[in-house]
């Protein structure tokens, strides 16, 4: 995915909001978002301060903190008020090892943004179903639903982790994030509780029909629906007007929470751009 990035996307110098800014000040408007790791925007509000005030106590250390019971009620209110088993790991495959050793069955990571969509076969008992926030389903219906839930939480950038869930089984930490980490994910939560309180996608609503001849659109998220051959020339159209969307066909793009409305403009024409080309393949 990275080399496809490198290939067609010039070098990144900054990033505000959902804009990116490259060295010779060129925008490109973030409709990838990294699957959903930026719905927040680039800099959460007081995200960048919270890892600030860590890193000058050269808190980089994986010591238990404070943050863990902050997380755990955070989670908490998140879930509706259940009671939520948290565990954390560095990775997914480190996660799914987990749950498969404890349940003694091999388990896999679940990403479609509309799990409860699927039917007879799609959903399996042996899976780990991640939560996207504004899917169409709370996260307290998935932990009702499912034993296991991994939340996409909006963490920016890679120092991120993951966290397990779970409102009918223990599981246990066998990895505690330093106090940094852990500090921006403790940011994240609460801002997102007060993301999910507003209407923050309802000026996309109209363009659902229209956007649905591209994509299936699930809230906020785009889930391919043209063949995998024609990605390349969709993604393609959409850099020129400088506007990323997701560049590996497996992955979702994501609608910006704030956009002007020239901005807005200039991606519903690509899309309509787009659709003729489609239509007349």
């Amino acid at each position: 995915m990275y080399e496809f990035l490198e290939k067609f996307l010039p070098p990144i110098k900054r990033v505000r909001g959902y804009r990116l800014y490259t060295d010779n000040s060129e925008k490109y408007l973030d409709f990838f978002q990294e699957g959903g790791k930026a719905l927040l925007g680039s800099k959460p509000r007081g995200f960048s301060l919270a890892l600030k005030n860590e890193i000058e106590k050269s808190n980089f250390y994986n010591y238990p903190s404070g943050y863990l019971k902050k997380i755990t009620k955070g989670i908490s209110k998140l879930a509706g008020g259940n009671s939520v088993s948290i565990s954390y790991f560095k990775t997914e495959e480190e996660m799914a090892g987990y749950v498969s050793e404890k349940e003694g069955k091999k388990y896999s990571l679940c990403k479609d943004v509309a799990p409860h969509d699927l039917e007879g076969p799609g959903l399996h008992a042996e899976t780990i179903y991640l939560w996207y926030p504004f899917c169409g389903s709370s996260l307290k219906q998935y932990l009702d639903d499912f034993t296991y839930v991994l939340p996409v939480l909006p963490f920016p950038g890679d120092i991120a982790p993951l966290i397990l869930l779970s409102s009918t089984v223990h599981t246990e930490n066998n990895y505690i994030p330093s106090p940094v980490a852990l500090s921006g994910l403790n940011n994240i939560i609460h801002n997102l509780i007060k993301f999910l309180e507003q209407e923050p996608y309802i000026h996309w609503r109209e363009y659902t029909s229209m956007l649905n001849k591209i994509w299936k659109a699930k809230g906020p998220y785009l889930i391919p629906v043209y063949k995998k051959e024609a990605h390349e020339m969709i993604f393609k159209n959409f850099l020129e007007k400088k506007i990323l969307i997701q560049p590996y066909y497996g992955q979702i793009s994501v609608l910006p929470a704030e956009i002007s409305e020239g901005e807005r403009i200039l991606f519903l024409d690509t899309c309509y751009k787009i659709i003729r080309n489609l239509t007349d393949e």
